[in-house]
């Protein structure tokens, strides 16, 4: 929900998105099993629902998603999600409890391979390893550890223009909130410094 805001602000039409998620967040009303209504802001986004809300907010229009999206630790998910995200067509890292995972190297490969400049990141701190603690309630193994996110979003600042970063989804009473802000504020301000050390941010911006 924050980056479809963001989305709108930020008035560019052909914007990248790096998207560090455990979810896919592209659930419509009529498959959504919980009414959680952040798992649908790339729905929203993609003009599929909540269509009369979305054309009240200022610089919305509907966007693709298929040629300048990645997904990175994605993977909890119901074989319904998993068959929309492979009807819409992004890229996508998967992670997985059962194997080691190189996140870096197959981020690399992608951002190598295609063109997402200019670019939202997005970062849900749910993409986190649950090993690291409860980020919210929504839990679960196969994703990324810290030095694993702090690689991977210095490799975004090297390959790709950043115009933005979200953060979201962080609940510090699930019950390792301390850790889990520490975590997410080095990553913040490693990011934001990077973006300050190559331009994508400066002092008028």
């Amino acid at each position: 929900m924050s980056s479809a805001a963001a989305v709108a602000g930020l008035g560019i039409k052909d914007l990248g998105f790096v998207y560090f998620d455990a979810h896919d967040d592209l659930d419509s009303p009529d498959v959504n099993e919980n009414g959680y209504f952040d798992a649908m802001g790339l729905s929203m986004l993609r003009g599929e629902s909540w269509k009369t809300l979305m054309n009240t907010v200022p610089g919305h229009h509907p966007m693709e998603l298929r040629d300048k999206f990645v997904y990175c630790g994605l993977r909890d998910l119901s074989e319904v999600q998993r068959q929309r995200v492979a009807d819409v067509g992004m890229d996508v890292i998967w992670g997985d409890a059962t194997k080691k995972v190189d996140f870096k190297a197959a981020l690399e490969a992608v951002l190598e391979r295609k063109n997402f400049s200019p670019s939202l990141v997005h970062l849900d701190l749910d993409v986190l390893d649950e090993s690291l603690g409860n980020v919210n309630d929504y839990p679960s193994p196969g994703g990324l550890h810290e030095e694993e996110l702090v690689a991977c979003l210095g490799l975004v600042l090297k390959k790709v223009t950043p115009t933005s970063l979200t953060v979201c989804s962080f609940d510090p009473d699930t019950g390792d909130g301390d850790k889990i802000a520490k975590i997410g504020i080095r990553t913040i301000i490693t990011f934001l410094k990077g973006m300050q050390e190559t331009k994508a941010l400066s002092g008028n911006n």
